[in-house]
Formats: structure tokens, C-alpha cells, sequence
């Protein structure tokens, strides 16, 4: 975990430094990947639940609150928050629309493709 972690940090900030900064990214996939395929899953498998743990613990919510902190209320101009609750306004009911409409035919009840219509909805909001 240390080796991988090493050569995923160096691979990282060194062709960041190179100036290939999208290579740097992919570069840290195709290591895990690489070292995924080649340790097999029973190496793997404790490797990805402490790498899950800290995820969930430190690194989300570090995130998430670094997000958040960036955002500068006092930038936001009326104009451009009422246009932003007009963009939800009409998305929304579309996005839930749609999702309602995707998971028909697979035998759910009116009730249960409701709830999954709206249990999507904060996914979308977090991807964007």
C-alpha cells in the first residue's frame, strides 16, 4: 500500500510538474489498476476497504467542506440566483420525470418508482 501510494503521489505532482496535468490523473488510474490486476483480489480486497474507510471518514468530508468554503455569497448577484432557481425549477421536475420513466416497465409500482425518482435526485445535484 505504501509502494503504491508512493508511486501514485511521485506519478501525480511529477508530470503535474511536467506540465502534462491530465496525464497525471490517468496515471494514478492505470496504477491502481495495474496493481489491482497483478496483487489479485484476495491482496486487494483489505486494501480497499481501508482505502473505502478513509475515503468516507477524512477525504469526503474534507471535500465536501472545502467545496462549500469556496463559494462567496457576497459574489452572488440577485439576478443570477433567481436565474439559478429558475434553472432548478424547471430541471428538477424533468430530471425526476424522466427517472420516473426510466424504471418503468421493470415491475415497480407507482409508489416505488416515485421514491426512485426522487431517492436520484441529490446524485445529479452532487455531480454538478
Amino acid at each position: 500500500l505504501a509502494l503504491l501510494l508512493g508511486l501514485a503521489i511521485t506519478s501525480a505532482f511529477g508530470l503535474k510538474a511536467a506540465g502534462f496535468a491530465g496525464a497525471s490523473a490517468l496515471s494514478v488510474l492505470a496504477l491502481s489498476v495495474g496493481a489491482s490486476r497483478v496483487w489479485g483480489p484476495a491482496a486487494t480486497k483489505p486494501i480497499s476497504a481501508t482505502l473505502a474507510d478513509a475515503w468516507n471518514r477524512v477525504a469526503q468530508p474534507l471535500l465536501f467542506g472545502l467545496v462549500g468554503s469556496s463559494v462567496a455569497l457576497q459574489a452572488l448577484r440577485p439576478r443570477l440566483v433567481g436565474v439559478s432557481f429558475a434553472v432548478l425549477a424547471v430541471s428538477v421536475p424533468v430530471r425526476c420525470g424522466t427517472a420516473f420513466l426510466a424504471v418503468g416497465g421493470r415491475g415497480l409500482r407507482w409508489q416505488e418508482r416515485v421514491f426512485t425518482a426522487l431517492a436520484w435526485m441529490p446524485k445529479a445535484t452532487v455531480q454538478a
